[in-house]
């Protein structure tokens, strides 16, 4: 989940190591973000890696990590997603 601060967890702010479902759970807006991401993988982010975290999914699908945490830490993607979001 989020990091740990004196005996608590974060969750403030989304990590790398958050399932999507924390992160969603916490911050709801941020569905619209994995569902444009479920674009770019063609796959249901919510269906198939709900308890996965965004670091593992982010790797899984060769996405951008940095760019994910920052369209995530917006809470609202109104740019889209496109390939290039994508590592090479």
């Amino acid at each position: 989940m989020g990091r740990w601060i004196k005996g608590r967890v974060d969750m403030d702010r989304i990590s790398p190591a958050m399932t999507l479902l924390d992160i969603v759970e916490l911050w709801p807006d941020t569905e619209e973000v994995l569902r444009d991401y479920e674009k770019v993988t063609g796959t249901c982010l919510l269906c198939q890696h709900l308890f996965d975290s965004v670091q593992s999914f982010a790797a899984l699908y060769e996405i951008d990590l940095e760019e994910l945490m920052r369209r995530l830490s917006a809470g609202n993607n109104k740019e889209g997603v496109t390939q290039k979001d994508q590592k090479n």
